[in-house]
């Protein structure tokens, strides 16, 4: 079973809307379908662009990683995450991992978006060491199209050991569209989840016994066809020096957002503080229009 909303098909896409409920949708790209009748079984994510695919932004599956500093207030300007410095003295550093902000401007489904977000992350076990381990986390929100999810602020990961050669971190967004699912995720709406996963106080055995839970909860959702993963990618925050395509680790706020490269010019866009969006910088009220995750690095 395809498990991402990226390999499905035209013909399977238009399906999967109607049994989401996203008649709206479904009928947008039936329209394109009508007009372009070979391309059916093409996957939705190979697609051109195109005006009579407006409404389904979520198909794509590139990232372009933005990145702006802690110190700056009011409205602060957003740099490509390849051309920033890294921190080098956060090398053997505890440092922790905040969600900012999840905003489904653009997802599969009508009204109320249910999302189930997984990260995973290598962690060293401890300062000095070169042994590392992966460890997993989920969190669920709750969120409306074209708005953020509540909640914001939440910890993933606090106390991780950064090892010399930097971060690896992967997240998956997951639209989970079967009413079963939703009531079995609950347990992820709890004060200890909303906390974090604590690698300080946290055994060995107990984050291996932690992340195989996540591992087992994550794949039972995706084994029903309601439920489809939106977003995903993997970003390395390392400390390579200079301008290039991959991004450093410092402390502040990383912007990940879902759109090819080549359609986002970072000195366009401007997070204002003041109410705490990213927006255009020639016009207030245009805010950003693709899906887009907001997450913090801080010192611990």
């Amino acid at each position: 079973m395809k498990t991402r909303i990226s390999d499905l098909t035209v013909h399977e896409i238009i399906r999967y809307l109607k049994v989401i409920d996203d008649s709206e949708g479904a009928l947008e790209i039936q329209k394109f379908l009508d007009e372009n009748p070979d391309m059916g079984d093409e996957k939705i994510s190979e697609l051109a662009e195109s005006p009579k695919l407006a409404r389904a932004k979520w198909r794509g599956t590139e990232h372009s990683f933005g990145y702006f500093s802690p110190e700056q207030k009011g409205i602060v300007p957003i740099q490509y995450a390849g051309t920033i410095e890294p921190e080098k003295d956060l090398i053997g550093k505890k440092v922790n991992i905040l969600l900012g902000g999840l905003f489904t401007m653009n997802y599969p489904g009508a009204g109320r978006h249910n999302v189930l977000m997984s990260f995973e992350i290598n962690h060293a076990h401890d300062s000095d060491s070169t042994k590392m381990q992966t460890i997993q986390f989920q969190q669920r929100f709750l969120s409306k199209e074209k708005q953020g999810a509540g909640g914001m602020g939440n910890s993933i990961f606090r106390g991780l050991n950064v090892p010399s050669q930097g971060l690896e971190f992967w997240v998956k967004t997951i639209n989970v569209s079967n009413n079963r699912d939703e009531g079995a995720l609950k347990v992820l709406e709890n004060d200890a989840v909303r906390l974090g996963l604590d690698l300080v106080n946290a055994s060995l055995p107990t984050l291996s016994s932690l992340t195989n839970i996540g591992e087992a909860l994550l794949n039972m959702v995706l084994t029903k066809n309601r439920n489809k993963i939106v977003q995903e990618f993997s970003l390395g925050l390392n400390f390579e020096e200079g301008t290039s395509p991959v991004a450093k680790l410092r402390r502040g706020t990383y912007i990940a957002v879902q759109v090819k490269m080549d359609e986002i010019n970072w000195d366009q866009w401007v997070f204002d503080s003041s109410i705490g969006i990213i927006r255009h910088s020639e016009n207030p009220d245009q805010r950003l229009p693709y899906n887009h995750i907001i997450f913090v690095v801080n010192s611990f």
